[in-house]
């Protein structure tokens, strides 16, 4: 059972369970995810290539985030099977990175 006080289980069949579910459910996650964000930045690029700018400021800032970002969860992609720690950076990789673009696009229309 799960213990309301400290949210810990006190049976080890049961946090073995809970720790495989984790796995799966993050696992499918970040590959959604990644291939998300695999659209996201082809996207970008074709944006960036049909109309001869970027709709948004620091147009090779945004690409390399938006790259550096698919190439974090690629690799989270891989490991997160291996390592139940890294369940923890999925949300706030990509808080930071939603934050990111809707300050960088709001931010574009100054130039």
């Amino acid at each position: 059972m799960l213990s309301s006080f400290c949210l810990s289980f006190r049976d080890s069949e049961m946090k073995e369970v809970y720790a495989k579910d984790n796995v799966r459910f993050y696992s499918r996650a970040v590959l959604l995810i990644t291939v998300l964000l695999l659209i996201e930045c082809t996207s970008v690029e074709l944006t960036a290539l049909g109309t001869d700018t970027y709709p948004f400021s620091n147009k090779m800032f945004l690409s390399i985030v938006s790259w550096a970002t698919l190439i974090i969860f690629s690799f989270l992609n891989f490991i997160i099977r291996r390592a139940l720690w890294t369940q923890k950076l999925v949300c706030p990789f990509l808080t930071i990175y939603l934050f990111f673009l809707l300050v960088h696009i709001n931010g574009g229309d100054e130039e």
